[in-house]
C-alpha cells in the first residue's frame, strides 16, 4: 500500500527553514566569538570532528540537503533513502558501521538511490512528519514522494539489500503496469486501443 507523503513535503521544508533559521541566530554570535579565538587549523579540525559518522564510515554518497535531495530524486527519477538515525543510538551506529559501510550496500545505494542521513536530534520534524517511531529506521520513497518501503531497527547488510532491491523492484514494477502518482494519488494510465 503506497502511503501518501507530498502533503508533508511543504511542510518539512518550510519546519526545516525554520529550524535551521532559528538555530542560526544564536549561534552567529557564537561563531563570531569563535572565530576570533581559534586560528584556522583549530576550525578545519574541528568541522572535521563533527562530520557525520555514518559519511566517514562509509563510502555512501549522502546529501545533506532533504529538500534539495528530493528535487535531485525528481529529476533523476531515483527514489529517496532516507535513513533516520540518533548520536545516542547504539544500534545506528552499527547499521552505520556494519551495514551501510558493506561495499555491496554502498554500491546498491550510490547507484540507485539518492541518500539521506537524517538525524532525529537534528531534525525531529521531519521524523515526526514521517511518524519514526523507533531508531534506526529506513524509509525509502519513490520521486514522488510515496513510500516504497520501510524497515524499522538494525538490519544486516544482507537484509538492508533486499529491502533496498524490493524497493526497486516495486518502483520498477509500477512503472511498467503505468501507475503514475501525481501529487501522491495513483493514476493508471489508459490501455493502448487495439486496432
Amino acid at each position: 500500500m503506497m502511503r501518501r507523503i507530498c502533503p508533508w513535503l511543504a511542510s518539512i521544508t518550510l519546519l526545516f527553514v525554520l529550524e535551521h533559521a532559528q538555530a542560526a541566530e544564536p549561534e552567529r554570535s557564537a561563531e563570531k566569538h569563535k572565530a576570533r579565538s581559534t586560528n584556522s587549523l583549530e576550525r578545519v579540525q574541528q568541522a572535521a570532528s563533527q562530520a557525520p559518522a555514518a559519511e566517514a564510515a562509509s563510502g555512501v554518497h549522502w546529501a545533506h540537503d532533504p529538500e534539495a535531495a528530493f528535487q535531485r530524486s525528481q529529476t533523476t527519477g531515483q527514489p529517496m533513502l532516507l535513513v533516520f538515525g540518533g548520536k545516542r543510538c547504539v544500534w545506528c551506529r552499527r547499521l552505520e558501521r556494519d551495514t551501510l559501510a558493506d561495499p555491496q550496500v554502498v554500491k546498491l545505494v550510490n547507484g540507485g538511490f539518492i541518500a539521506v542521513h537524517v538525524d532525529v536530534d537534528q531534525h525531529p520534524r521531519i521524523a515526526e512528519a514521517l511518524e519514526i517511531d523507533g531508531l534506526p529506521t529506513t524509509v525509502v520513497l519513490t520521486p514522488e514522494g510515496d513510500v516504497l518501503a520501510t524497515a524499522e531497527g538494525f538490519q544486516s547488510a544482507s537484509r538492508f539489500r533486499r529491502t533496498l532491491k524490493g524497493a526497486l523492484a516495486k518502483q520498477t514494477q509500477l512503472a511498467e503496469r503505468g501507475v503514475q502518482t501525481v501529487g501522491g494519488e495513483k493514476q493508471l494510465e489508459a490501455p493502448a486501443k487495439k486496432r
